[in-house]
């Protein structure tokens, strides 16, 4: 584990879309990871009654599926949510990975 994990300082760069455009627009292949809590999905079970469902955002879904739609790209999601939660998820995005 790096120092600045440890630490609870890590930074991250902030990304550079005039380097990374020219890139992803020419690759061949592209690897897309996308971590779901907090980035596509800002979750609050706290706010939702005893067993009622939540669904992700239909924007994010959407987002998901243009990406996942370029043969180019290989989706994938990353989530530590329950396999229930993620299930109607999965259904909407059947190209796409769930890790």
């Amino acid at each position: 584990m790096n120092i600045e994990h440890q630490q609870g300082d890590a930074l991250v760069a902030s990304l550079d879309l005039a380097l990374l455009l020219p890139r992803y627009r020419h690759s061949q292949r592209r690897l897309v990871l996308i971590d779901i809590e907090d980035t596509l999905w800002q979750r609050n079970p706290r706010r939702r009654p005893k067993g009622q469902g939540e669904d992700m955002p239909p924007e994010a879904i959407e987002v998901v599926k243009r990406l996942s739609e370029d043969s180019r790209n290989e989706v994938w999601l990353l989530s530590g949510l329950p396999v229930k939660t993620l299930d109607p998820v999965a259904v909407q995005l059947p190209k796409v990975g769930f890790v």
